[in-house]
This record gives structure tokens, C-alpha cells and sequence, in this order.
């Protein structure tokens, strides 16, 4: 990895078992420490392409991880550089309690009893939500549940955090208090979705995806500045709402009193 690129994707195609074509030669690369935004509308193929990021599907095309080019032999390898935290919880959130949810990665890493109850600490303190450990994470609001899943990856220390529509059906608290957990977070981040406010709020870089393709690849606030190519893409960014301007003050008072 001596270029400084975490991920590097070359002519990446995806075709789906009844034909569709999916992705259409993917290429982009992503260096250690940014925050890139896939943005595109319903059906542009980001879930698609997240999931060929570890291994879950895998198309044809090279993809090179922390310098390690994805393949069925190294998948286990690959899986512990990048963690994905998917858009619906419950597909993440399996067991009788947070903890053991929590502490699932690690175990199956092999690491010792005292490593595995510090990594579970130190992730539920990172999502703010230490004490939660005995809860069931069936019990739980869905922010606190989206939440979890996040701590369920940090757990696992990855380099590269990926999210699927992470604001997704969240009331507004709760989606200023998971943008405050993903923004504090130092490892490089992809975030997958629809929402350009939450978009603009935690990336630097956003990369358009449509039919398929890659249309637009620059920085986050000339992306967003540019009318007239989000309305061309099906994209529509307006002043009424401004989730960029998050008071991060504000959550960080609703952080502590939890």
C-alpha cells in the first residue's frame, strides 16, 4: 500500500443472476483518512457496490483492500480491514444481549477474555452508549439499534468503516447523534445513501453513482453547490434544510444525559 490508497477499484462489473447489469466498470480509488460519499438515486447500484467492497458479492474487476487484492482465498483477511454496517440492524444484531452482540468479532478473531471486554467498552463508549451492555438489542430504539451495529464493527478495530443508508428512518435526534458517532471516528469512511444533507454533513469527497456508473467524482461542496448536475442525476438539494449545519453542541448535551 504504498501509494496511500485503501481502496482501489478497477473495472468493476456486477450483473445479478437474472441479467441486470448492475454496475458498469466501477473505477475509483480512496485514500487512508477520507470521509467519500457514494450518493446516487434508489437504484443507481450503491448497496450493490458496497457489498463487493468485502466479499459478499463479488463481481468481476479488481478490488485491492489496505493493498491486498480481493479474492475467495483472502476473504477473511479482508473482512477484518473493512467493516460494513448495514441499513437495517436487525440484519446485523443477532443475539440475547448488546454485549454479546458487541463482543461476537472479537471472540471470533480469537482474542483473549480481557481484550474482548475492553474492545466492548471502548465501542459502546464511542457510540455513547455505555450501560447498554445487558440490554436487548431487540428492546432498543432503532437509532440506539443503528448504533449498536456500528459498535458491533468498531469492535473490530477495521481501517475502513463502510455504511449503508445510515440515516435511514431515523427522527431527526437520532440521526444528529449517529452523524456525531461517525464523525468522530478517525478510520476512513464510506458512506452509501440517498441523504445529500447527511452526505454533505460527514464527507469531504462525493461520488455520483447512476445506471450503473460513476458520473461525478470531486469535492463534497462543489458537488453540492452544483444544481444543475443534481437535477440531472435525479438529485435535488435545496435550502430548506440545512442537516450540515448540525449543532454538534446540542447532541453532545443529549449524548451526556443518556
Amino acid at each position: 500500500m504504498e501509494n496511500g490508497k485503501v481502496v482501489e477499484i478497477k473495472e468493476l462489473y456486477f450483473k445479478y443472476p437474472d441479467g441486470s447489469d448492475v454496475l458498469k466498470g466501477i473505477n475509483f480509488s480512496i485514500s487512508r483518512g477520507e470521509s467519500v460519499g457514494i450518493i446516487g438515486p434508489n437504484g443507481a447500484g450503491k448497496s450493490t457496490l458496497l457489498l463487493n467492497l468485502n466479499g459478499i458479492l463479488i463481481g468481476n474487476g479488481q478490488i485491492r483492500i489496505m493493498g491486498m487484492e480481493l479474492n475467495k482465498k483472502n476473504l477473511k483477511e479482508i473482512r477484518e480491514k473493512i467493516g460494513i454496517v448495514f441499513q437495517n440492524p436487525d440484519d446485523q444484531l443477532f443475539c440475547p444481549t448488546v454485549w454479546e452482540d458487541v463482543a461476537f468479532g472479537p471472540q471470533n478473531m480469537g482474542f483473549s477474555e480481557d481484550d474482548i471486554s475492553k474492545r466492548v467498552r471502548e465501542a459502546m463508549g464511542t457510540v455513547r452508549l455505555s450501560g447498554f451492555e445487558k440490554r436487548s438489542p431487540h428492546h432498543l430504539s432503532l437509532g440506539e439499534k443503528k448504533r449498536v451495529s456500528l459498535a458491533t464493527v468498531l469492535s473490530m478495530t477495521p481501517d475502513i468503516i463502510a455504511f449503508d443508508e445510515p440515516s435511514s428512518n431515523l427522527d431527526p435526534n437520532s440521526q444528529k447523534l449517529l452523524i456525531h458517532a461517525i464523525k468522530a471516528l478517525s478510520s476512513t469512511k464510506i458512506v452509501v445513501t440517498h441523504d445529500l444533507y447527511l452526505a454533505g454533513d460527514i464527507c469531504s469527497r462525493l461520488i455520483i453513482l447512476f445506471d450503473g456508473e460513476i458520473v461525478a467524482d470531486g469535492e463534497a461542496k462543489e458537488i453540492l453547490g452544483n444544481q444543475e448536475l443534481l437535477n440531472r442525476y435525479g438529485l435535488p438539494f435545496g435550502d430548506r434544510c440545512k442537516i450540515c449545519s448540525v449543532n454538534i453542541d446540542s447532541s453532545q448535551d443529549t449524548l451526556k444525559s443518556m
